[in-house]
């Protein structure tokens, strides 16, 4: 927002705009890119320790903790997840709009858990 004054950014290539709007046999390529990330993060999540470790501290912290599993790396990288996950989002709402708003998630705070 400091960079751009908090005015939209727009611009982009049309070939962008072309690649994510366009479709692959019928299906929309938001869809695709949507189900390949949710696939590729169901991978980690069942097929890995990671992913086992992660469902154990969103069951209990102070168990998963006391059992032995590092919590700030695990939390820390499912905060990554997070990122990578809403910047492949913000991609594909830029190749859909044609512009990059800078206070289009501003108000939703509410979303977020407060504990």
């Amino acid at each position: 927002m400091v960079i751009s004054y908090a005015r939209p950014v727009f611009g982009f290539p049309p070939v962008f705009q072309n690649i994510v709007t366009g479709d692959v046999l019928g299906i929309s390529i938001p869809i695709l890119i949507t189900l390949f990330v949710a696939f590729i993060f169901y991978l980690i999540t069942i097929k890995t320790v990671l992913g086992q470790n992660l469902y154990i501290i969103g069951g209990n912290l102070e168990v998963s903790w006391l059992s032995g599993v590092n919590v700030k790396i695990h939390k820390l990288v499912a905060f990554m997840f997070s990122g990578i996950a809403s910047g492949i989002g913000g991609v594909v709402m830029i190749g859909r709009l044609g512009a990059a708003e800078p206070l289009a998630g501003n108000g939703l705070s509410y979303l977020q858990s407060h504990r």
